[in-house]
């Protein structure tokens, strides 16, 4: 069979076999004998043997009663007994055999425990039912606020055997309440105050604090229920101090959150102000640099008039020049005027100083009775020409006009050239003349 402690209630005895059934023993009815072979306990012959030899976790093998008498001096000390109580008939005999020591006692000690707890349990509710016809609620038994953590106790997350919170450390007068309320009875409690209660109190406090109890059971619960009641008033007056201070808080920051957006509004219309200002300050800006790119600009132009070249000449012929060959270059000799000297009449060309826009004037006179083709070139093309056919006993003239652009070193001169085989010639009214329009910037 199996035996195991199905809750801090009841012990279950399994069978091994599943057509079997199991049993439930009641620890509130057993009484635990660790020393079977003590004479403290004594019971009739009619009482009912059960023996089984097991361990804690393992599976146990019930016996008869004639083999637990054939081999009871073989236990060495290793069984204990459990006497059922039955209210219909004389008490059971359930006796169990550990294979080691340490596990009887750790079996003895959960079992006693326990059976501890239980009769603690009945003796509570007899207390409160003989005392008072008020039962005392459940919601006393499960107020989480009896377990909340003050300032002279505090406790652990883990639980005792009880399912009751453990205490880590408490000032002398909480651990008697403890110890006098039947409320937070508990075994581990019980054990631990009874072997270190020397350490920080005297057995004579103990004493009076149970007299206390035994002679006013009733005294104990209203100064729980009191000290609970005012725990609560103290955890809601410091529920309404916190929200009132909330509350103060709030108006503070909202306070400080209008004054803050005031000081933004003021700071924003400052800024509009000064962007406003500065856009002024921008344009005018704007303004004196369009007007000094302006003047800029002027100057340079100015510069450049400043700086331009000037080109003008003016030249004639000093005679007739009666017998003029074909192509022949035709001098002006006779110097007008001449700003750049850039007209050779020794050579009769015209050399261009800088590059630009050039104008230039032709004119000529024939002898009487001749024909004559004049052409002024440039760099050898003809840009103008002058065609004159006198009469016989008489003069024939013409004027060409040319605008033409030069780069400099380009050449401009005038030739003769001969038509139909006419012999050509001029008199000395001829001239030739040029002068720069625009240079190349």
């Amino acid at each position: 069979m199996d035996v195991c402690l199905q809750s801090s209630k009841m012990l279950q005895i399994l069978p091994r076999s599943r057509d079997q059934h199991y049993g439930k023993i009641p620890l509130i009815d057993c009484t635990l004998i660790e020393d079977p072979s003590s004479d403290v306990y004594y019971f009739d012959d009619d009482t009912i043997s059960w023996e089984s030899f097991g361990s804690l976790t393992s599976a146990t093998t019930l016996l008869t009663a004639q083999a637990c008498d054939r081999d009871r001096n073989n236990y060495n000390g290793l069984d204990f007994k459990i006497i059922i109580d039955s209210k219909s008939g004389p008490p059971t005999t359930l006796t169990l055999v550990a294979s080691t020591h340490q596990e009887k006692i750790a079996w003895c000690s959960d079992i006693s425990q326990c059976i501890e707890n239980l009769h603690y349990s009945d003796l509570l509710n007899s207390s409160m039912s003989e005392s008072s016809s008020v039962t005392m609620p459940q919601s006393v038994r499960s107020d989480p606020k009896l377990f909340k953590d003050d300032v002279d106790i505090r406790f652990s997350r883990t639980l005792n055997s009880c399912k009751v919170p453990q205490i880590r450390h408490a000032s002398v007068d909480r651990l008697l309440d403890r110890l006098t309320d039947l409320r937070f009875l508990s075994i581990d409690f019980l054990n631990t105050f009874l072997l270190t209660y020397r350490v920080f109190s005297s057995g004579k406090v103990v004493l009076e604090a149970l007299k206390r109890v035994y002679k006013n059971p009733e005294q104990t619960l209203d100064s729980s229920l009191s000290s609970c009641h005012c725990l609560i008033s103290a955890e809601q007056q410091n529920n309404n101090e916190v929200y009132q201070k909330l509350q103060q808080d709030l108006e503070s920051m909202k306070l400080e959150n209008e004054a803050r957006f005031v000081k933004t509004d003021t700071k924003i219309s400052n800024m509009e102000g000064r962007i406003s200002k500065q856009d002024e300050i921008i344009h005018k800006q704007q303004e004196l640099i369009k007007r000094l790119q302006r003047n800029q600009e002027l100057q340079k132009h100015t510069r450049q008039v400043s700086v331009q070249k000037k080109v003008a000449f003016t030249y004639r012929t000093s005679g007739d020049q009666s017998s003029l060959g074909s192509d022949q270059t035709i001098k002006f000799d006779r110097r007008i005027t001449d700003v750049s000297n850039s007209y050779s009449s020794s050579t009769g060309i015209f050399t261009a100083p800088v590059g630009g826009y050039y104008a230039f004037v032709l004119d000529t006179r024939t002898l009487p009775g001749r024909i004559c083709w004049i052409d002024a070139v440039k760099n050898g093309f003809p840009i103008a020409t002058n065609y004159m056919e006198a009469p016989s006993g008489q003069e024939d003239s013409e004027t060409s006009f040319a605008v033409v652009r030069l780069d400099t070193g380009d050449q401009v001169w005038v030739r003769n050239k001969v038509y139909h085989g006419h012999s050509c010639g001029l008199d000395d009214l001829a001239n030739f003349s040029g002068f720069l329009l625009y240079q190349d910037l």
